[in-house]
C-alpha cells in the first residue's frame, strides 16, 4: 500500500528524505488541488469532466490520441488530433453508453501549459519544486515534461517506466485512477526471451513481489519515483477522467537518471560498434542517442551546468540544507562524466572547465 499523506503535515525537507531519497510512492490527499483552477473550471458541478468548457477554450489544440483497443509494438496506436475532435468523440462515446462497438480513445502527453503559458490550470506543489529537469527546459529549450491526459472510463496505459527514469507526479483533476506500481528490478522477472516486457501486467501482476496497488481519487496526487515501471487504469464502470502530470528529477534521482542514459549509450554503441574506427563515431553515438531517447550527453552535461549556476544563486534559508544536497549531487555527477569512456573531446574538456569553476575558479 501506498502511504497516505497530506500536504500541511510534513515539511518539505522531511519529503525529500522519506519519499524522495527513499524512492518510496505514496497518495498526497486533495487538499492540496482544491484550489487549482482546472478543479474550478474543468469539472462539472457532479465532479464529471467539463468537456463544454475545454472545446470551448482549447479545441484548437492538437494532442496524441491513443487508440486503447490497437497495440502498436509495446504500446497503443498513436495519431495527432485536435481537442475539438477529441471531445466531439468523447461526447459520442458517453451516449453510446460506452458501446463495445466503438473506439476507446486517450488523450495522451499534451504539452497543456507550453501551448497556454498564460493559463495557470494549477500549481505545483512545494514537494515538487526542487524540478531539474523542466527548469532547464521551459529557459533554454522550447519543450517541457508537464502533460495532461484525459479519457473515458476504462482508457488506460500499458505497463512501462517514464522518460528518462524520472520522478512523475500525477494529479486528478476529476476521475479514478488505478494505479499497478512494481518496485524496481522487480520487471526483470517479467522478461519475454528477446528481453520485452509485458505489454498488459494483468496476466502476470501476480508473478511481482511487492507490487503496489493504488486507487488514486478525484484531487489526489500519486508520486511515481524512479524507476518503478508502472500501469495504469480509468477505471471502468465509474467515472472519466482528467489528470495534469509531470516528469522530473533533481538531486535525489539524479543516479538513477545517469545510470539510464549510460546503459542507452551502451547499447547504442553496441550496435554500431562496426564502425568504432570512423571518424567522429563517438559524436555519431551521441547523435543517436538523443534521437532514441530525446537526450545525449551534451544536453545532460548542459543542464547540469544550468541547474549549478541557479542553485548557487539560491538564498532560500528554508531550503538551504537540500540546495546544498543539490550542489553537492551535481558536482558527483559531472565527476562521473570523467570516467565514461569514448565521450566526445570537446564535451570532456568542457566539463574539466566547469568542474574548475564549481571548485572556486573562473570557467
Amino acid at each position: 500500500m501506498a502511504t497516505r499523506i497530506n500536504l500541511f503535515d510534513i515539511s518539505n525537507h522531511d519529503f525529500y528524505n522519506e519519499f524522495l531519497l527513499k524512492n518510496k510512492p505514496c497518495l498526497i490527499e486533495e487538499d492540496v488541488t482544491t484550489n487549482w483552477c482546472c478543479r474550478q473550471l474543468w469539472v462539472t458541478k457532479d465532479g464529471k469532466p467539463n468537456l463544454s468548457y475545454l472545446k470551448t477554450h482549447f479545441g484548437s489544440s492538437v494532442a496524441p490520441v491513443a487508440n486503447c483497443k490497437i497495440k502498436h509494438y509495446n504500446a497503443q496506436l498513436t495519431n495527432n488530433i485536435t481537442v475539438n475532435d477529441f471531445v466531439d468523440y468523447w461526447q459520442q462515446y458517453i451516449d453510446s453508453d460506452y458501446s463495445d462497438s466503438i473506439e476507446c480513445r486517450y488523450l495522451k502527453d499534451w504539452h497543456f501549459q507550453k501551448e497556454h503559458p498564460d493559463y495557470y490550470a494549477y500549481s505545483v506543489p512545494k514537494f515538487f519544486t526542487f524540478d531539474w529537469l523542466n527548469e532547464y527546459c521551459k529557459s533554454k529549450t522550447d519543450d517541457d515534461y508537464d502533460f495532461v491526459y484525459m479519457g473515458p472510463k476504462g482508457s488506460w496505459t500499458p505497463f512501462h517506466a517514464d522518460v528518462f527514469r524520472s520522478h512523475s507526479w500525477s494529479a486528478n483533476v476529476c476521475g479514478k485512477k488505478r494505479w499497478l506500481l512494481c518496485p524496481p528490478g522487480t520487471e526483470k522477472k517479467l522478461t519475454d526471451s528477446l528481453g520485452n516486457l509485458p505489454y498488459d501486467l494483468e496476466e502476470v501482476k501476480t508473478q511481482i513481489p511487492g507490487l503496489i496497488d493504488v486507487l488514486q481519487g478525484p484531487g489526489e496526487i500519486i508520486f511515481v519515483p524512479s524507476n518503478w515501471h508502472h500501469q495504469v487504469y480509468n477505471l471502468a464502470r465509474i467515472e472519466d477522467t482528467i489528470s495534469i502530470n509531470r516528469n522530473w528529477f533533481n538531486g535525489s534521482n539524479i543516479d538513477e537518471v545517469y545510470n539510464f542514459l549510460i546503459k542507452s549509450l551502451d547499447e547504442v554503441r553496441c550496435e554500431i560498434n562496426d564502425c568504432k574506427d570512423m571518424d567522429g563515431w563517438d559524436k555519431q553515438c551521441q547523435v543517436i542517442l538523443k534521437v532514441s531517447q530525446g537526450m545525449d550527453f551534451y544536453d545532460f552535461y548542459d543542464l547540469l551546468k544550468f541547474v549549478a549556476h541557479s542553485r548557487l544563486t539560491v538564498c532560500n534559508e528554508e531550503d538551504s540544507d537540500l540546495n546544498k544536497f543539490e550542489l553537492f549531487k551535481l558536482r558527483e555527477t559531472l565527476k562521473q562524466f570523467l570516467l565514461v569512456e569514448n565521450l566526445p573531446d570537446d564535451l570532456l574538456s568542457s566539463i574539466r572547465s566547469f568542474q574548475s569553476f564549481l571548485n572556486g575558479k573562473k570557467e
